[in-house]
């Protein structure tokens, strides 16, 4: 079933994670910024960790829907009525 509490949850990841990128790259003006400056590689390393956790939890947020849609398909009742009344 779907779960709005797990919903909700990798919805409010992914809002943090989109944050804190856009808050640490504010500086970040080329591609020279992350390649040159001495903090640079660290930055990219840390940009790169929320991207992978960002597909970590729009993937959780993807299952999620599709288990609530397969237990919605597989269920004779869509709405409350019976699917097979005319």
């Amino acid at each position: 079933m779907f779960d709005h509490e797990l919903a909700m949850n990798a919805l409010n990841q992914v809002s943090r994670l989109v944050n804190t990128i856009i808050e640490r790259t504010e500086g970040v003006r080329s591609i020279d910024d992350f390649l040159c400056a001495p903090s640079g590689g660290m930055l990219l390393d840390a940009v790169c960790m929320n991207l992978i956790a960002l597909g970590e939890a729009t993937k959780n947020l993807d299952k999620n829907y599709y288990r609530g849609v397969a237990d919605l398909l597989s269920s004779n009742t869509v709405g409350g009525c019976d699917a097979y009344e005319g």
